[in-house]
């Protein structure tokens, strides 16, 4: 397998929530590429100021929201479970494909092999660690290529493109996991995610632990990181969490957090389901 570092900027918040919104009305046989954007043309959809959607739609399948076989194009069981609760509004959307990028990487288990997911989360942890004095995108560029020697790559293709593709989605977040300061981006002063964000993080850390997951150090960064918070403001956010969702029980004054059950079939899917796939 190739080694792939860039997160692509022109699948934004905007185009992908497009192309989600017409595979699901499109049903369950799918389309091809040319029916997509015959459709989208009907609809006067943002996907047909596009002139190819190719690139937009292969990360949508790297996502595992789309399966393409045959040529035709249809939602993965993944993408079905989520058109059908959150995905059916646009901050929900956003939610899930954050939850996807941050965490693929680390679901998959093949540390040997980069993916956008890597890059992603690796994008997350250099904001964090900047903190709300921020950091400049180029500045990022250089961490992550550096950091990525570790997969003895012959060619790092990361650019400020890739940042900003991952800042978007960033910014997509109701309310926004990262701010803009001047040409820097930034951790959030005050940070309060929103609760579709934390419930779906909450629920891909507990995803990798079988439900129950015990908060280590490593389950610690990985859920700052993806919340792009202070670690040390995870026991107010759980707390809170706690309080607005009973799908999940943190116990232990936040020292673990356990799955419960829920009737959302995507976040079913995130716990249980993607072994599956």
């Amino acid at each position: 397998m190739e080694h792939t570092f860039h997160t692509r900027h022109d699948f934004t918040p905007e185009l992908g929530w497009a192309a989600f919104q017409l595979l699901a009305e499109l049903g369950a046989e799918g389309t091809t590429l040319e029916g997509l954007e015959v459709a989208a043309r009907e609809l006067a959809s943002p996907l047909a100021r596009r002139s190819d959607l190719r690139k937009l739609l292969l990360s949508l399948v790297q996502l595992g929201l789309v399966h393409s076989a045959e040529d035709r194009l249809t939602l993965s069981v993944a993408g079905q479970a989520l058109a059908v609760t959150s995905g059916r509004y646009e901050a929900g959307f956003h939610a899930a494909v954050h939850c996807l990028y941050t965490w693929r990487w680390l679901w998959d288990g093949n540390k040997s092999i980069a993916t956008p997911s890597w890059s992603y989360q690796r994008v997350c942890q250099e904001i964090r660690s900047a903190g709300t004095l921020g950091i400049e995108p180029d500045a990022i560029v250089l961490k992550v290529a550096t950091t990525a020697e570790q997969f003895g790559a012959e060619r790092v293709s990361f650019s400020r493109s890739s940042v900003n593709g991952v800042a978007a989605w960033l910014k997509a977040q109701v309310p926004p996991l990262i701010s803009d300061i001047g040409s820097k981006l930034a951790m959030i002063a005050r940070p309060r995610p929103g609760l579709t964000v934390v419930r779906f993080q909450i629920a891909a850390l507990c995803g990798m632990h079988k439900g129950d997951v015990a908060m280590t150090t490593a389950a610690i960064e990985n859920l700052a990181n993806a919340l792009v918070v202070p670690p040390q403001e995870l026991n107010w956010i759980l707390r809170d969490f706690s309080e607005a969702c009973d799908e999940f029980s943190v116990v232990g004054n936040g020292k673990r957090i356990i799955y419960r059950g829920s009737s959302d079939s995507f976040l079913e899917w995130v716990i249980n389901g993607r072994h599956n796939d």
